[in-house]
Parts: structure tokens; sequence; C-alpha cells
């Protein structure tokens, strides 16, 4: 057994948790290896080697906040092993354990008395202006947004072939149940309960009716695109991070989104339930999960 360990670079203290959790495993007979959380971005050409180099392990368990476990799901899901979110941050919606439950947690994990969340994943096909294609997992949100401050851009929405109003604005968002607590929220989509397995569509700062939210089916193909007389190329960004830049030769012509064939596993610890991690969040607490 393996369990690779992703920590945010720059905290100090979990860190200092990672290197004694990693003493601890080795008592137990575990090896354990760390991740640069750098080599999990979208653009980094590591990527390919660390899922080759992590291919044994049984477990990713990441240490920071909702950041470094969102990139830490990358590899979690490539390696299709289950992830274990160790909240060093401030929210901690992904975290499974908070950062004192840190070694009770790993203890829990290798008698296999964890908790296990299964959450949809998206799954977004690019097309680029020059025929090529592209395809990424997102356990958040697809964004398909402006590259201009100041400009609005009007995106083509259709579910299954069927269009939808075009709003105007700063893109359209869809989201994930997962991804409904994060950006999606703050444009003001709805709250979607861990299990639900619908996907959200939300415009970005939209701009009259057209600006509604909807709950698509499972089973529904979402595709977006921008209309063609805009004055600016649209930046496609998953799960946060830039797939294309305006300044390129090519850009984003659509991108289809669907619910992924697999879900993401996620383990939990010592967290409460999804309605009192709301209440505490909207209630203003610091520590959500």
């Amino acid at each position: 057994m393996q369990i690779a360990f992703c920590v945010h670079p720059h905290l100090a203290t979990a860190n200092e948790q990672r290197a004694l959790a990693e003493q601890w495993l080795a008592a137990q007979g575990v090896e354990s290896v760390a991740v640069n959380t750098d080599h999990l971005l979208i653009d980094s050409c590591e990527f390919t080697k660390l899922t080759e180099q992590t291919r044994d392990i049984s477990l990713v368990c990441a240490l920071g906040g909702d950041g470094t476990i969102l990139r830490a799901t990358r590899l979690a899901y490539a390696a299709q092993v289950p992830l274990l979110g160790i909240n060093f941050g401030n929210l901690g919606f992904l975290s499974g354990a908070s950062a004192k439950a840190l070694f009770p947690a790993l203890e829990a994990f290798l008698a296999g008395e964890l908790h296990e969340d299964c959450r949809v994943v998206l799954k977004a096909e690019a097309l680029f202006s020059d025929g090529s294609t592209a395809t990424h997992t997102a356990l958040n949100e697809v964004l398909l947004g402006r590259s201009l401050l100041g400009k609005v851009i009007v995106v083509d929405i259709s579910v299954n072939g069927y269009p939808l109003p075009s709003p105007r604005g700063d893109g359209v968002i869809v989201a994930t149940a997962t991804g409904s607590t994060a950006y999606a929220h703050s444009a003001g989509g709805p709250l979607l309960t861990p299990d639900n397995q619908g996907l959200c569509i939300v415009p970005v700062s939209g701009l009259g009716f057209s600006a509604a939210a909807l709950v698509s089916a499972p089973s529904d193909i979402i595709r977006l695109s921008v209309q063609e007389h805009t004055d600016q190329h649209p930046l496609l960004f998953i799960d946060g991070q830039p797939l294309n830049s305006d300044e390129s030769d090519t850009f984003i012509s659509s991108v289809a989104i669907t619910k992924a064939e697999r879900d993401m596993v996620f383990l939990r610890y010592d967290t409460p339930d999804f309605y009192t991690r709301i209440a505490r969040s909207l209630a203003g607490g610091s520590h959500a999960r």
C-alpha cells in the first residue's frame, strides 16, 4: 500500500504534519510519496509522468484548503483511488477531516472505516478553431467566459440539441453538485446536495430573463459556444484553471459538457452532514465542514 500526499507548498503547518504522518505510516509498514501540487495543473507537462510514478497508490491525501484538494482530485481521479482532504484552509467544503484529525483519519482509512461519498464529475470536450480537440474532467465546474474586461459576450447554450436563451454577460458556468457551493453559487446558482446527479447551468452576470439558472438531467448533453459576431475570443476554465489563452492563434469554438462515466470518491471522517455545513457557512462560520 502507498499513500500520496498533496500539500500546499506555502502552508508550513500542513507540511510539518505531512512529514509526521509519513513517519507514522512508515512505522505501520505503509509507504508514502509527496506530490508537488504544481504538477497537478492542467498545463503541467509533469502530470503524465506523475501518474506513472504513483500508479500503485491506494489513497490521495490532500493537506490544505479547497484549492489544494481540488488540484489533488486530478491525481486521485486519474489513478481511480479515493481522496481524503484534510482541511488546513478556511471553508473546507471539499475536506473529509479537520486538521486535528489527520492521524485518526489515516488510522481509520487503514482499518477500512471511513465513509465514502461519491461525487459527479464533468467531462468537457473542447473544440478549437483549428479543428483540434481536447478532453478534460472537472470536479467543480467548467466556465466559458469573456477574455476582455468591460465587454460582454453572448453564449449560445443548447441541451441535447435544443437551444436555450443566449445570455449576455461574463460567460456561463456548468457545475456539478459539488461545484454548486463554489463559483456557481457566487454567480447566483442554486445549492445542490452532493448526491444530486444533475448539472447546473449558471450565467455569470447575465442580463434579463436569460440569466436564470437551470439544473439539467444527468444524461443531458450541454453545449456552449460564443456567437461568431463577438469581438473577443472566449476563455475556457476547468476547475478554475485556464485551458487556452486569448493570445493564442487558436481559440475555443465550443465545448460539450456531460456527466463523466466515473464518479469521484471522497472519504469522510469527522465532517458533519451537508445541511449542517451549509448552515455554518451561511452563518459565517470559518469551518464549513
